[in-house]
């Protein structure tokens, strides 16, 4: 287990969290985790329960249809996993959760994530700011509806996110709308690249004409 790298989990009814670190020897089994997907768990309440998360490999997170889960991850000792929460995590899809009610609280979580997804999660009413502090995020994606709702909130202050909301329309199939996302994402990233690269070109070349001038001058005088 301890060099497992994918886990989807579906229709596991009596599983009730994944793993729970309060078990001697429990918190290590996920260290090399780096997709984790859970489908239909109809009694699943918590994904980790414990004092700490062994998850720092963690990349891509799906929970779907899950009507009992409240919250994703809520750590025991909040100070200690400020500095260590999910590092590597890129992409969270929450889909299909009746009682959601938050992600991880007001924890500062991943750094690293891009991706936000969010479908049918009526009772998810706010998105603390620590959930959503990373500089590499490029995506929330959700139901327009939804989507005001959350802004009309008085605990809801980061409208700046807007330029990155997609919304979601209920009567076209999920998963297309999201693959189509994601290829906008991409193409979005391919066209960015070649700027990038153009600019580092001119500011190789720009020197060595400068140098070459120089050097034309100095056989002049």
């Amino acid at each position: 287990m301890k060099n497992l790298k994918c886990c989807v989990l579906q229709e596991c009814s009596e599983i009730e969290t994944i793993v729970d670190a309060n078990y001697p020897g429990n918190d290590i089994i996920l260290e090399s985790l780096e997709y984790l997907s859970l489908h239909y768990m109809k009694n699943l309440r918590s994904i980790w329960k414990g004092p700490h998360s062994w998850l720092d490999n963690l990349e891509e997170l799906v929970v779907e249809d899950c009507p009992e889960i409240n919250t994703i991850m809520l750590p025991a000792d909040q100070q200690n996993w400020r500095k260590r929460y999910l590092p590597n995590l890129e992409k969270i899809s929450l889909h299909y959760l009746p009682k959601l009610v938050s992600i991880f609280g007001n924890v500062p979580i991943a750094p690293s994530l891009e991706w936000l997804s969010f479908y049918d999660c009526p009772s998810l009413k706010i998105l603390f700011p620590e959930e959503v502090s990373s500089h590499n995020l490029q995506a929330i994606i959700g139901e327009a509806d939804w989507w005001s709702a959350l802004n009309e909130s008085e605990r809801f202050q980061l409208q700046n996110l807007g330029a990155i909301f997609f919304p979601i329309e209920r009567d076209i199939d999920l998963r297309t709308q999201l693959a189509e996302i994601n290829d906008q994402l991409q193409a979005q990233m391919q066209e960015t690249e070649p700027s990038e690269q153009s600019g580092l070109d001119d500011s190789l070349e720009n020197p060595a004409v400068e140098v070459e001038t120089s050097s034309k001058q100095k056989q002049v005088a």
